[in-house]
This record gives C-alpha cells, structure tokens and sequence, in this order.
C-alpha cells in the first residue's frame, strides 16, 4: 500500500509484512496543525484501502440463509 495526503506531502507505505515507512515533504509549508491534518488524511485514505471491496464483503448473515 502506497497513500499520500491530499496535497502529497505525507507518503505512507505499508508492506503486507507489517513494514510500514511515512515520508513528509515540503515540512517548511506546515504548521503543526495543518501536519496533522495531512497525515490525519494519509492515515483515513490508507486505513479505507484496507477495508474490503464492498463485492468481496460477504453478506449480513441474515441473507445467507437459505429459505427465508
């Protein structure tokens, strides 16, 4: 996994092993509010790529009854 905040100054890259390296650019430009914000973003879209697809997820329980 490869993710970067929405003004690409925070780059979160992530191994299936569990590595994980986050990289910040262009820090000067940054208040420390407005950085974790940047990385607050980074960590949101990184964390959303983890979650399954929504036609990989299984369904409720309640639908894969059969005969009801």
């Amino acid at each position: 996994m490869d993710v970067y905040s929405p003004d690409r100054s925070v780059r979160i890259a992530a191994t299936r092993r569990g590595d994980i390296a986050v990289e910040v650019d262009g820090l000067h430009r940054h208040t420390d509010e407005s950085l974790a914000r940047q990385v607050r973003a980074a960590a949101r879209v990184a964390l959303a790529s983890l979650q399954p697809r929504v036609r990989d997820a299984e369904p409720p329980v309640d639908e894969q009854r059969s005969g009801w």
